[in-house]
């Protein structure tokens, strides 16, 4: 009997609630990083270019990369609560350095201190992740994490929307540097309301005592067939995908021109696309199964990118193609985000969770490093030519990029046969109902 069966249904529905509550006070300072709109205007307002602003927006991956499974072992060793206790008020800390940047750095060195604000709050995003699921698991079942994740996200998420659309009325045509840093400091305060709500989360006495030997942990990991399947392509269609908003975002301010106020409401539209596939995925994966719903995430990606890719600044209505672009682009983000933490949560073997959803944390973080990472790169090369012709359109390098990475994620859809959800049978666990 799992520690979550011993809990009634009123207490499991209380401590579900209670998560919820603790992703809305976090989710603010997580989303103007991962929506990077604002960072991206912020950074460039302080004398950053593409390349150094397309930079910002690896930096959670490339700390993902290298600190998630040291986590998970310090995670085992100081506790859960310490282990999120001490992100929750790290990041707050990273995110008011941000904010003040402009005022205690030398002239110049602002944007050099928002980047490093930024390292900072990543570096403090994985002791979180690691203690998150670990405490979920103490009283989900297995039945009710599709419903919980959708119905966590979707809240979340419409929140975050309204908040970012207020936040582009607010900046209006010319952002005002004043208005950003308040923007940015708020976030960081909002962010330590997670500790106070996951304090009061449930606390199985069997976990706390559990101490990970790190090398035993992870071995148990890579011999779990399909826990390294869905890892290996959860890696490969970041690859492809990760770099599309970041680069759209840019894309956006640099060639299409539009205004920070147009850009920061075609984010909260990315935003409303997330919200509308979260409030879709606990019927659809019902409906579906995890198999179809895979399908149909992966399918969603390769069409949006593939509609970004001809985009350009003569297209008719190019802000409402953009529009649909960022749209759809969130509706497949939000149901990639609920199929990784259902497959991982059912993947992962009892008693080798906290290392589990490190695992395949790390490999998910690997395939974003490699997709924003490399773009950065090419921005910086200046390897691509500013303008090419294509079918007698005037094109970009944005747009050839785009290009490769729709060409990556339609030959990725080969490895979907590594996904658990779509084999049939496992020799190995996995926990799927």
């Amino acid at each position: 009997m799992s520690f979550a069966d011993t809990l009634s249904d009123r207490e499991r529905r209380k401590y579900r609630w209670t998560a919820i509550t603790s992703a809305w006070f976090g989710c603010v300072a997580e989303q103007l990083l991962d929506s990077n709109s604002l960072i991206i205007i912020y950074l460039i307002a302080l004398g950053g270019n593409e390349s150094f602003s397309m930079f910002s927006t690896a930096l959670s991956t490339i700390c993902g990369m290298c600190l998630i499974i040291p986590c998970a072992g310090l995670a085992s060793k100081i506790g859960l609560r310490a282990s999120y206790g001490m992100s929750c008020i790290v990041s707050m800390l990273a995110f008011l350095t941000m904010a003040a940047a402009p005022w205690i750095a030398p002239a110049g060195y602002a944007k050099y201190l928002v980047i490093l604000g930024c390292a900072l709050y990543c570096m403090m995003r994985f002791p979180y992740s690691v203690s998150w699921y670990p405490m979920l698991d103490m009283f989900l079942k297995p039945e009710e994490r599709g419903s919980f994740f959708g119905t966590m996200r979707f809240s979340y998420m419409l929140i975050n929307a309204v908040i970012i659309y207020g936040i582009g009325k607010l900046l209006g045509s010319n952002p005002s540097i004043l208005v950003m840093q308040i923007v940015i400091a708020v976030a960081g305060v909002l962010a330590l309301g997670r500790k106070f709500c996951m304090d009061r989360m449930p606390d199985n006495p069997e976990v706390r005592q559990n101490k990970i030997d790190i090398r035993k942990a992870l071995n148990i990991s890579i011999r779990n067939t399909p826990l390294v399947g869905f890892s290996f392509y959860a890696c490969f269609l970041n690859i492809a995908v990760a770099s599309a908003m970041p680069l759209a975002v840019i894309y956006m301010k640099t060639i299409l021109n539009f205004s920070a106020e147009t850009i920061m409401t075609l984010t909260s539209v990315f935003l409303v696309g997330l919200i509308s596939g979260f409030a879709l995925v606990g019927v659809s994966m019902r409906k579906l199964g995890a198999r179809y719903f895979q399908i149909i995430m992966h399918t969603l990606y390769t069409a949006a990118i593939g509609w970004l890719c001809f985009i350009l600044p003569d297209t008719a209505y190019a802000a409402v193609h953009m529009g649909g672009v960022m749209f759809v682009l969130g509706f497949a983000q939000s149901f990639c985000l609920c199929l990784n933490s259902t497959e991982m949560m059912a993947s992962a073997k009892p008693g080798n969770k906290v290392m589990a959803m490190a695992f395949c944390q790390t490999f998910s973080n690997i395939g974003t490093t490699i997709g924003r990472t490399g773009a950065t790169l090419v921005l910086a090369a200046g390897v691509l030519a500013p303008e090419w012709e294509f079918l007698g359109k005037t094109m970009s390098c944005y747009n050839f990029m785009f290009m490769f990475s729709f060409v990556l994620t339609v030959f990725f859809y080969i490895f979907l046969i590594l996904s658990p959800s779509i084999i049939a049978k496992h020799d190995d666990y996995y926990e799927s109902k």
